[in-house]
């Protein structure tokens, strides 16, 4: 059987990521998943589901490492009219992409590991 970790790295061989770095995806993941459907396991039918979400939110976290081809993240800083010209601002980052934004992309499929609290 393939691991949760195999699989992520399978989907994201387009990004150079540390192993590090996909731990603690994986880990934050791991925690959100239990955290949202009031489990203290990761059921083994739930395997595929917590890697797309890592993959999402590695994918997310890297959005904008690339070729250099991407729009540029950041608010527009400033314009010239005149021979054209345009600035971004990467400290005004118009939109930061977070687990929780992630989850809600998959909760109806979260919800079928979801149990009752009392």
């Amino acid at each position: 059987m393939t691991s949760t970790r195999d699989i992520i790295k399978a989907k994201t061989s387009d990004i150079e990521l540390t192993d590090i770095e996909i731990d603690l995806a994986l880990e934050e993941v791991e925690v959100a998943f239990k955290n949202y459907c009031n489990r203290c396991d990761i059921p083994v039918h739930a395997r595929f589901l917590v890697a797309n979400l890592a993959v999402d939110l590695l994918k997310s976290q890297h959005a904008g490492d690339g070729d250099g081809s991407d729009i540029p993240d950041g608010e527009l800083g400033s314009i010239t009219v005149d021979d054209v010209s345009l600035s971004f601002d990467a400290s005004k980052r118009s939109h930061v992409v977070n687990l929780d934004d992630i989850l809600l992309n998959y909760r109806e499929q979260l919800n079928q590991f979801r149990k009752m609290r009392w």
